[in-house]
């Protein structure tokens, strides 16, 4: 998968999506640099993104803000970190 250059400018935008790290990549790029709604919908997919988020560095205020829009992201996060 090829991500435009407006949400992966390093000049690396493209994923192989048989490979987990770069999977995980994809998907931080995307939730970092998502200009819209529609970019989320276009290239996340919500079970992948539970399967992920445990994974994935976020910036601090990007985490929380996704776990208070979507809790189930928060109880991923809780759980890991006391496991």
């Amino acid at each position: 998968m090829r991500l435009p250059t407006y949400l992966d400018w390093s000049g690396h935008g493209e994923y192989d999506l048989d490979s987990p790290g770069r999977v995980i990549d994809l998907y931080r790029a995307v939730l970092i640099e998502a200009a819209s709604p529609q970019d989320l919908y276009a290239y996340l997919d919500a079970g992948m993104l539970r399967r992920l988020w445990a994974l994935m560095w976020l910036p601090t205020q990007l985490r929380r803000a996704w776990e208070r829009q979507f809790p189930v992201l928060a109880e991923i996060s809780r759980v890991t970190a006391t496991a």
